[in-house]
């Protein structure tokens, strides 16, 4: 399987953001993971792999028009970004500045410790089997992924300047 668009925008994100290749394809699975392979409508609508609320501490987003999240007392939107990009760097924020409690970056360079940490910090909930079941699944795309020669060329492809007229 070979990375898609959008795996390369997470990829390239996060890098930039200063997160490791084994972050960067955590994270990827995550993505694929709750975009329904890039897929799902808030995807498609908004950007938002994640299904993120909208709240106004996010720098990135800014409500969604066509989706709400309908759990709460009152429906909340959920989050619209105008890129790819900028959800993954609205996700990393969460990452390092979450208002429940930070996440240790450095225990989320694997499947299991990206998975656990989200697991402890209430992202999602469930029981063990569920985590095993989530971790399974970031796993496979981690796995998949792990083509270091193919992302060093993306890396490289990406930090050459543009020529001046885009050509």
């Amino acid at each position: 399987m070979q990375p898609t668009y959008e795996d390369i925008q997470v990829y390239k994100t996060c890098t930039e953001a200063g997160m490791t290749d084994d972050f960067a394809r955590c994270m990827i699975g995550q993505a694929r993971n709750e975009s329904g392979n890039w897929q799902s409508q808030f995807y498609l609508d908004d950007n938002n792999p994640f299904g993120m609320n909208y709240s106004p501490n996010n720098p990135f987003a800014v409500p969604s028009i066509s989706h709400f999240n309908n759990e709460g007392a009152r429906p909340v939107p959920y989050a619209h970004y105008n890129t790819l990009g900028d959800a993954i760097g609205a996700q990393i924020l969460f990452f390092q500045n979450g208002t429940v409690s930070h996440y240790d970056i450095n225990q989320m360079q694997d499947p299991a410790g990206y998975c656990n940490q989200l697991w402890e910090k209430g992202y999602f909930t469930g029981n063990l089997g569920t985590l095993r079941d989530y971790e399974s699944i970031v796993d496979s795309y981690y796995t998949r992924f792990n083509q270091p020669d193919f992302w060093a060329g993306v890396v490289a492809e990406l930090s050459k300047p543009t020529p001046v007229g885009g050509g």
